[in-house]
């Protein structure tokens, strides 16, 4: 059954998250989640389900090569997907959880400006930002160059 672009961004979108939560909470675990370096990480995580979402739906879609646009589609709803879930994740881990990690976090950054609400929307943002460029980087890797092709009028 061939899914549509929304389809395939919802489903990636919801497998994207659980990787960034998981990975969130081991980094919790072993008290790194404030490190921001390991941040590195999410970015290789929303990357890799970027990719994927768009070769499923290339190989659902019986196209080797991809409509370009769709692709995009694909990859931008995936992130948006994904970063949606996780800055709810997020929120609701800093408000219920653990709300010492917003005092952390105010330590480490902007002080007494962030609050929960700003760290769960620069959260949003920033997934957005990487999974956008993540897109359109996926999309110039997979696309295959039409050089060859030779045109005649």
């Amino acid at each position: 059954m061939k899914k549509s672009i929304l389809q395939t961004g919802i489903q990636y979108g919801i497998r994207v998250s659980i990787a960034l939560i998981t990975y969130f909470i081991i980094m919790s675990i072993f008290n790194l989640s404030q490190n921001i370096s390991f941040r590195f990480l999410n970015i290789l995580i929303i990357m890799s389900g970027i990719y994927y979402a768009i070769k499923n739906y290339q190989k659902m879609h019986v196209k080797n090569e991809g409509d370009y646009l769709e692709g995009i589609g694909v990859g931008l709803s995936t992130v948006f997907f994904s970063t949606i879930i996780f800055s709810i994740f997020m929120f609701s881990y800093m408000k219920y959880l653990n709300p010492d990690f917003v005092q952390l976090i105010q330590e480490n950054s902007f002080g007494e400006i962030m609050n929960i609400y700003i760290i769960s929307f620069s959260i949003f943002i920033e997934g957005l930002g990487f999974g956008s460029v993540g897109t359109f980087i996926t999309m110039q890797w997979l696309k295959t160059s039409h050089s060859n092709e030779v045109h005649t009028v």
